[in-house]
């Protein structure tokens, strides 16, 4: 390539930029490697910086903590509580579960229904819906079991 870019390359910079090399695609290829040098340092330096300031984060929240107990003195805790949403949540998530449950079901039955007449484009289809169910539930499920166990704090804290 240098023996035929004699007279220089316009190199077409990412940022919109258009710089001449006068010396060539050499000149070209030398400005690459120390922009992507320079890029790596920047990089570096950021990454060192962002985990010294968690470092630093990390040793004050210590400090705090070490005081608060040194001095005897504990932050009241907040009273248990079940928001209004999670409480009206609370009260439907089982019936909701076992909805979906069954919709997964009549879909796992309907994909069994077209594998036996050999319509594949409908089992793909179907298949897709069978799996976008299963994650709802899954989704559900982890709700759930959230929710159980705000449920179980807020009582705990009543009770004791």
């Amino acid at each position: 390539v240098e023996r035929t870019c004699t007279d220089g390359v316009l190199a077409f910079m990412g940022d919109g930029q258009v710089v001449p090399m006068i010396e060539g695609y050499g000149q070209y290829l030398d400005s690459l490697d120390e922009a992507e040098g320079q890029a790596r340092a920047v990089s570096e330096i950021a990454r060192k910086e962002k985990a010294g300031a968690a470092a630093a984060m990390a040793v004050a929240a210590n400090g705090q903590a070490a005081s608060g107990q040194a001095g005897g003195k504990r932050p009241a805790p907040k009273a248990a509580k079940l928001s209004f949403k999670n409480a009206r949540e609370w009260e439907t998530v089982e019936a909701d579960v076992n909805s979906l449950k069954a919709e997964l079901a009549a879909a796992e039955a309907a994909v069994s229904a077209a594998s036996a007449g050999c319509d594949y484009v409908l089992v793909a289809e179907l298949s897709v819906a069978v799996d976008a169910l299963a994650a709802r539930v899954e989704g559900k499920e982890e709700r759930w079991l959230e929710l159980m166990e705000l449920v179980a704090e807020v009582e705990t804290a009543a009770g004791g």
